[in-house]
């Protein structure tokens, strides 16, 4: 498990630095170049937006998997229907108090 664990941490220091490296104004600066510490924080920034966007993603698919677009359709109907019905007997109560 640790093999695995150490080799899933040298990629993502891999993806790290190749992503910071393809963006410095200069191939020659080093990691404790102020650039290199301010596009690691990029990085880090973007890494959680998309960890974040995946959340989000996963979260709403397990949502509509529990409450079926049939379903949804079946309440939204229902809601306009008790709309419908109410603007009728209001209808109706106005029509009466006019007479």
């Amino acid at each position: 498990m640790g093999t695995t664990k150490d080799w899933v941490i040298q990629v993502e220091e891999s993806r790290r630095e190749e992503w910071i490296r393809e963006r410095l104004s200069s191939p020659d600066l080093e990691e404790d170049s102020e650039e290199w510490q301010l596009l690691e924080k990029d990085y880090d920034e973007y890494q959680d937006f998309l960890s974040d966007m995946a959340m989000e993603e996963y979260e709403t698919e397990k949502w509509l998997k529990q409450h079926p677009h049939t379903e949804i359709y079946k309440i939204a109907i229902n809601l306009l229907e008790q709309i419908k019905e109410e603007g009728k007997q209001s209808t109706s109560e106005v029509f009466i108090k006019m007479k």
